[in-house]
């Protein structure tokens, strides 16, 4: 079956691009073949000014070291992260906007909404009724939400936007979410019940990941792993800190359009003695790794998606058994890959 997903824009987020491939990865195992909808943004009329002046400048130079490069009306994906997509995840032609013709156009027989915030209105606002498929509204298809989150507890859609959320969702054969607090919030305000599932980059062994890893050097110091989204004083100097109490050096990953790329930040936490992160994949990929780390709980960000993890894997305290999560992780990968299987089944 051709499946088409629906995710936020694969821009500079490392754990929304991974969690974007491992969930083609699962679907193909299951031997779908599935291709994300590949949605940028317009560019700001701001944005469109400042490329329009940067091309007429390169026009004008008379230098080959300023080549013209021609305009796209939305955004591009930063260089140190397209490749990674370019090579290992299955996208349509890139759109500015979502429409019925490009899922003519590519065979869609089944949708699937997620993973990662697609619901949280703050981040999606502008698009939000295509989280729920509008532009899909009279496509005859399956339609799924895998592991979706609307990344607060407590419900902030204004009623005109919970209205709309409510009728779009009645046209999904079932919904799934990635924490608890979303499955009481579809329930209390959109009328639907939802299962909570894993995220999909949790559907994955670390070993499907390794391919991406490089190994450390003979000669390299042990070492720290910071991946710090919202950075202040006090995380900077648990983090030298907990380096100095433990003998290691220190390695900071950023996600700016210059950061690190997939392949970089994934063999970073990959060797890591230590991992200290505020990000929930942070997180995520040290426990596929098998890493001792600390987690900087941010909740202006979403805790709950932290907490309802921690509560299914039996994390309630400081101590990590591997050996316990590996054997509860087994039985939620086969909980969470059946709801995608029973609900793809024509």
């Amino acid at each position: 079956m051709k499946v088409g997903i629906v995710t936020q824009p694969l821009y500079a987020n490392y754990g929304g691009i991974l969690q974007n491939y491992a969930l083609q990865q699962v679907l193909k195992k299951m031997g779908h073949e599935p291709i994300t909808l590949d949605y940028m943004p317009s560019l700001p009329f701001g944005r469109y000014i400042l490329y329009a002046g940067k091309g007429l400048l390169c026009a004008l130079s008379p230098s080959k070291r300023h080549p013209i490069k021609p305009y796209h009306h939305y955004l591009q994906r930063p260089a140190n992260i397209d490749p990674f997509v370019r090579c290992n995840i299955n996208l349509t032609k890139t759109v500015p906007e979502y429409n019925k013709r490009l899922l003519e156009r590519n065979g869609i027989e089944a949708l699937i909404v997620g993973s990662d915030q697609v619901w949280r209105y703050s981040y999606n606002s502008h698009y939000l009724e295509d989280m729920y498929l509008a532009f899909a509204k009279d496509y005859p298809c399956i339609k799924l939400a895998y592991a979706a989150s609307f990344g607060v507890e407590k419900w902030d859609y204004p009623d005109a936007k919970t209205y709309e959320a409510k009728e779009l969702i009645k046209q999904f054969r079932s919904v799934s979410v990635r924490e608890n607090s979303a499955a009481q919030m579809c329930e209390e305000n959109l009328d639907v019940k939802a299962q909570v599932v894993l995220d999909p980059t949790l559907l994955l062994d670390a070993s499907d990941y390794e391919r991406f890893c490089s190994r450390p050097e003979l000669d390299s110091a042990p070492y720290l792993a910071a991946y710090v989204l919202d950075k202040n004083e006090e995380k900077e100097a648990l983090i030298s800190t907990t380096a100095k109490e433990r003998g290691l050096a220190i390695k900071k990953m950023t996600v700016s359009e210059k950061g690190n790329s997939i392949e970089e930040w994934l063999s970073t936490i990959r060797n890591a003695e230590y991992v200290i992160t505020d990000s929930y994949h942070g997180c995520l990929f040290s426990l596929l790794f098998n890493k001792q780390f600390r987690v900087l709980i941010n909740k202006e960000r979403g805790e709950d998606r932290f907490l309802t993890l921690f509560e299914r894997l039996g994390l309630k305290d400081s101590s990590l058994d591997y050996s316990i999560v590996t054997s509860r992780l087994d039985v939620l990968r086969k909980q969470s890959i059946k709801f995608l299987s029973e609900n793809l089944d024509k």
